[in-house]
């Protein structure tokens, strides 16, 4: 049973990096592309680096909220659970919003706040490897960090292909090669493409929230293998 909390345990990390990727990945081609925020320009310096601050915050009170809540009730299945319940759920909202952003600060919001809830879950996840882990707490961390970064190489390959497949079907619609797109033409397909990989950051964010719910902090690896 515990074997199954701890694959649930990286699974849900996996899920959740994958999304994240993209914020350190394509995100500032992303802005420059589609809504012409240069390198120079200081409002696009900070939306292009807003997940990350944003993060960082959602980092500090996940690690609050958790601990606060098992002080105050005493229930560590309930405090860890809770924010990879609620930061989760909510990432999922923020991905499904993303497409849907009028302009570029409404984009902004959704993945800093996607950002947000994705390491507003990251102290409950840091945590439950020590718990569930007891003196293997080093081995069951870094095998969940292993699986995350692989989960994030993925993420950067399949998001590059369906941008590449995005162009090559407007080319293949428009009857011309890809390479004579216009920048216009192209941007098009691109959103397109863009747009295409925001629901599968949604569906796995989705999928993230379903695994804490077998994830259980309480139960050891080591007593778990005796019983």
């Amino acid at each position: 049973m515990v074997a199954t909390g701890v694959r649930f345990g990286v699974l849900a990390f996996a899920c959740a990096l994958y999304g994240w990727y993209f914020s350190i990945t394509y995100l500032p081609q992303f802005l420059e592309q589609q809504y012409h925020l240069p390198n120079s320009s200081l409002l696009g310096a900070l939306y292009k680096g807003g997940p990350l601050w944003m993060g960082a915050i959602g980092c500090l009170l996940g690690g609050v909220v958790t601990d606060a809540v098992i002080r105050r009730t005493g229930n560590r299945r309930l405090g860890r659970r809770l924010c990879g319940w609620i930061g989760h759920s909510l990432c999922v909202v923020c991905f499904l919003v993303a497409p849907c952003a009028p302009n570029a600060f409404v984009f902004f919001l959704a993945v800093s706040l996607a950002a947000f809830f994705t390491d507003l879950t990251g102290a409950s996840a840091w945590a439950t490897c020590q718990d569930i882990g007891g003196r293997y707490a080093a081995i069951v961390a870094a095998f969940m960090n292993m699986i995350a970064g692989l989960s994030g190489a993925l993420a950067g390959w399949v998001t590059g292909s369906i941008l590449e497949s995005s162009i090559t079907a407007r080319a293949v619609q428009l009857g011309v090669a890809a390479t004579s797109l216009t920048p216009e033409q192209t941007n098009a397909a691109l959103l397109h493409g863009y747009h295409v990989n925001f629901y599968p950051f949604a569906a796995l964010y989705a999928v993230a929230f379903l695994c804490w719910f077998k994830i259980d902090p309480t139960r050891l690896i080591a007593t778990a293998s005796t019983t």
